[in-house]
């Protein structure tokens, strides 16, 4: 074990280990042993350069027209007239048909209404598959498919092979609009119809079908079929026979087209099989993997981030739970905490042992899973220094995270005061991180191997102060990093470049970084320091091996009149997410005179949209849009529910209250809603809900959704609930309404709202409320304000998510 430990220290291949051990030593089996101690290093195995593959290629087989589509995003490109940056696409996966909806924004909402044009245009498909992205996986994307009855299904993380098909239409719809854009990038918007029509009307090589011809039962006709003048015509209302002997040989056509599609698309799908299979990629191996395997599996974060080039390409070791059918696998820790989620078939690979090889194999210090990352600047305290001799001192070499982790950590342990100094890596990976409650220092990568360092001491608040010595670095990624980091009870934050010291070349910047970082910790203003540029290299390698961080040679500079450059970025809380929402809200209205006598209002962002009353019941709608094509459907549902919910209650009431009197003029009222924070990147969140009851003016009962069960206001109202809370019936009603069903309609009105003028003239409200004529009682306020605050940013984001 000694010798073959020994003869592996630089881990060679084993031919070399083998003449290494061949020249000293002789044992019987010695070849295979080298061999099988090589191929079972753990070590070797996490950085072997290996491409693997899926033995086997298993392609989606689709079923009928519009039946799974999958969806995209292309972009960004050059604003277009309309102010549009990017391109919603979706393909069929049985037609080919390919559909591209212009977008101004990459957010939940914009992709929700995206798809909510495209649903009621041709209808709602089965399945709806798309990428991780958060424009797409979010509440506001699976409360729109639930209500239309879409199984959404995500493509995994790093594999967007899964969605092939889509990806290639978006490949061609790229290569098509920049080749008919003659320098007007502009103007892709006004080519996409074209080119999208052009796509639809070709035959695809899968199909041998025009996607036009599969979805519409004909082929187009073109421009250039079109001679001469029209001849006037005159048009008749078809017969009814005619239709229907139309419809049932269009049904026996299309019957007969869509076998021949389905026996096109699985030639097609064997012969990219038989190609798949044939592929003999120089380094190319596949694996059958199994369930209760141990595998290594593939950083696929590791690319494009600095400094990564000397880590593992296979770090971490897991079990295999699950094989999937789509070439995805199931994998879990090896204590049995299962990723949340599945990992492509190629970026996993079997972990090769031998019963006594390697069982002591020495833990990483700076880990890249998802379960310690931000352990890692402790961890490299106990690195060995010498491992960074190389970097640190060797000239215009760049810093890599490794050597500015061990410095933050040192400074961490001689400046438990100050926050952040979180492990670079999990920053640049936006995952959470403890917000610093108290003055914090961070060194941050802005791009590429650039280092600079943020921190809020000697800053007013709601300000932090970015040292950057390359100038001013304002990158995305930069700004995302920054926003993560911070919690201010403000919509935004102020970033602040101060006139600091310029680093001659380009290769120092992780040195800069790190003395300033030092420079704050010790209560002192780097924008007054300038550095020995020429002598920090060596100072910091001394201060290593020291253990401890010591000033860098400087020389005090005098105040700088330059002005501090700034700018305003949106701050992200701890659910990650921006301060940056629009409130919206539905509440439904209702006054019951005598309860026979009722006037209903329904309210949408504490404007009146659509009422009625009990004379004759007549909808008044004060929207365009609530009356007609689809909207209409919409404002109908949504009444029959807020209505269903207002009869339950009333009934309940005069049912097990006795004690009401119905002499001279009674008034029941009812409020039922919700209000929800629509967040442009995340999704939805609901603030409040609304379902209760007033008697004569004043509060009578009302719905508890924390605590799911109905509170007495009044104290006649006390053995009302305590009938609804014990048979459940109203309960649960409720609970489903305000929590589901109101959310859903709040969504879809939304979003026809915002594609209406508000031209036309509001009623003023006092039309619709109606008042008991006891004397002595209080008006009962509807508070429909939509004028709120996110609370959790200034406490710890207690967000209920639907």
């Amino acid at each position: 074990m000694e010798v073959l430990t020994e003869a592996h220290a630089g881990h060679f291949g084993a031919r070399r280990m083998q003449e290494k051990i061949g020249s000293r030593f002789y044992w019987r089996g010695i070849t295979q042993d080298t061999l099988d101690w090589v191929s079972t290093c753990i070590a070797c195995q996490k950085f072997e350069k290996v491409k693997t593959e899926a033995p086997e290629l298993k392609p989606i087989k689709p079923v009928s027209p519009w039946y799974m589509i999958g969806v995209d995003l292309i972009g960004p490109f050059k604003a277009s007239s309309k102010g549009n940056r990017y391109c919603l696409t979706a393909t069929d996966f049985f037609t080919k048909w390919v559909e591209a909806i212009p977008i101004k924004e990459k957010t939940a909402v914009a992709t929700s209404q995206a798809l909510m044009d495209m649903f009621y245009t041709h209808g709602a498909p089965e399945v709806v598959l798309t990428d991780q992205g958060r424009e797409f996986w979010n509440k506001v994307n699976q409360t729109l498919f639930e209500n239309f009855g879409v199984k959404h299904r995500i493509t995994s993380a790093y594999h967007p092979q899964t969605n092939g098909l889509d990806e290639r239409t978006n490949q061609t719809l790229k290569r098509a609009i920049g080749k008919t854009l003659d320098g007007h990038q502009e103007r892709w918007e006004d080519k996409l119809k074209e080119i999208v029509f052009a796509h639809n009307s070709c035959v695809h090589a899968s199909t041998r079908y025009s996607p036009y011809r599969l979805m519409y039962g004909r082929e187009p006709r073109l421009l250039s079929e079109i001679t001469g003048d029209l001849p006037e015509v005159e048009v008749a209302d078809p017969d009814a026979d005619d239709v229907e002997k139309y419809i049932q040989a269009r049904a026996e056509k299309d019957g007969e087209t869509f076998d021949k599609v389905r026996a096109n698309v699985a030639k097609a799908q064997g012969r990219q099989k038989e190609a798949y299979q044939r592929r003999t990629k120089k380094g190319t191996k596949r694996f059958n993997i199994s369930p209760g395997m141990e595998v290594l599996k593939k950083d696929e974060r590791k690319r494009g981030r600095p400094g990564r080039t000397m880590d593992p390409d296979w770090p971490t070791k897991y079990r295999v739970t699950e094989v999937g059918d789509n070439n995805l696998v199931q994998l879990e820790t090896m204590d049995g905490k299962p990723l949340r989620t599945k990992t492509p078939y190629a970026s996993v690979k079997p972990l090769r042992m031998t019963e006594s090889a390697h069982s002591d194999d020495p833990e990483m210090l700076c880990s890249r899973s998802e379960e310690d990352a931000l352990e890692a600047c402790a961890a490299l305290l106990n690195r060995r220094v010498e491992d960074f001799r190389a970097m640190v001192l060797g000239q215009h070499t760049w810093l890599d995270d490794k050597v500015i982790d061990h410095a933050q950590a040192l400074l961490k342990a001689q400046h438990a005061n100050i926050g952040g100094l979180h492990a670079t890596t999990s920053l640049a990976l936006l995952s959470t991180v403890p917000t610093p409650a108290q003055g914090f220092v961070q060194i941050l990568n802005v791009s590429a191997n650039h280092w600079v360092t943020v921190s809020n001491i000697g800053c007013k608040v709601g300000t932090v102060h970015v040292f950057d010595s390359l100038g001013q670095h304002k990158t995305e990624d930069f700004i995302a990093q920054v926003t993560c980091l911070l919690a201010f009870p403000g919509k935004s934050v102020q970033l602040q470049w101060p006139d600091v010291q310029q680093q001659a070349g380009v290769s120092d910047c992780g040195l800069f970084a790190i003395a300033n970082s030092l420079t704050l910790c010790r209560g002192e203003d780097p924008s007054m320091v300038d550095y020995h540029q020429a002598a920090m290299r060596t100072h910091l390698f001394a201060s290593f091996q020291a253990g401890i961080l010591t000033p860098f040679p400087s020389t005090a500079r005098g105040p700088t009149a330059k002005a501090v450059h700034a700018i305003e970025v949106d701050v992200h809380c701890l659910c990650r997410r921006t301060i940056r929402f629009v409130i919206h809200s539905l509440v439904g209205t209702y006054t019951a005179v005598n309860t026979d006598e009722l006037t209903c209002v329904l309210w949408l962002d504490g404007e009146a949209v659509n009422s009625c009353s009990s004379n004759g019941m007549v909808s008044v709608a004060h929207r365009n849009w609530t009356h007609e094509g689809h909207g209409y459907y919409l404002w109908k549902y949504i009444k029959h529910a807020n209505m269903g919910q207002w009869d339950i209650g009333r009934a309940g009431i005069l049912k097990y209250h006795t004690g009401l009197t119905m002499s001279g003029v009674a008034v029941l009222q009812g409020r039922f809603g919700c209000e929800i924070e629509l967040n442009a990147d995340s999704g939805v969140r609901v603030t409040r809900t609304f379902a209760q009851y007033g008697w004569n003016g004043e509060d009578f009962l009302s719905f508890n959704l924390t605590g799911k069960q109905w509170v007495a206001s009044a104290e006649s109202a006390v053995f009302i609930i305590q009938m609804w809370n014990r048979d459940q019936a109203i309960t649960m009603e409720t609970k489903k309404y305000i929590e589901q069903t109101c959310v859903s309609h709040l969504l879809q009105s939304v979003f026809f709202e915002a594609k209406e003028s508000h031209n036309t003239p509001l009623p003023s409200p006092e039309v619709f409320v109606k008042r008991s004529s006891h004397t002595g009682k209080t008006e009962w306020e509807w508070d429909l304000s939509a004028e709120k605050e996110f609370e959790h940013h200034k406490q710890h984001c207690g967000i209920l998510y639907l």
